[in-house]
């Protein structure tokens, strides 16, 4: 499996990723669009998948940023996935990462673990990413 990023809410459309697209659920990969309307249960009016260009999920970004952390011995990441959590959290945008077992051992994306602002979900991602845990997290702003 891969990890996937989910971004949704009513600006989502607006967002350009510092890599990668949004590509909308309608046209992404089965697995991502049978999770979708879970992820939109929120509230959310659209869901997109950051599409990382190269495996249909978001898995080269996700790693890049736990390779900061596990590999280069950096306490937050700097990459495409930082940058992309401080854009989606001024855009009023709710981000779900997951490890598809991560969201199936939890029980479902409700009992991930949620940051209401960036700086506190790459609090999550680097405690996570620092214990070899699989990313599972939800941000999701006031």
């Amino acid at each position: 499996m891969s990890y996937f990023v989910a971004v949704s809410g009513p600006n989502a459309a607006e967002l350009v990723p510092p890599r990668g697209r949004l590509v909308a659920a309608s046209e992404a990969q089965q697995y991502f669009r049978a999770l979708a309307a879970q992820i939109a249960v929120s509230g959310d009016a659209a869901v997109f998948l950051w599409d990382d260009l190269e495996s249909d999920t978001s898995d080269d970004l996700v790693c890049e940023a736990c390779d900061e952390i596990q590999l280069q011995g950096k306490q937050s990441p700097e990459s495409a996935f930082a940058q992309m959590l401080f854009l989606s959290a001024s855009a009023g945008c709710t981000i779900h990462v997951w490890w598809p077992a991560r969201v199936e051992a939890a029980g479902g994306f409700a009992r991930l673990p949620v940051a209401v602002s960036a700086e506190g979900a790459l609090q999550l991602f680097s405690a996570q990413a620092s214990h070899g845990t699989p990313i599972g997290l939800v941000l999701r702003p006031n």
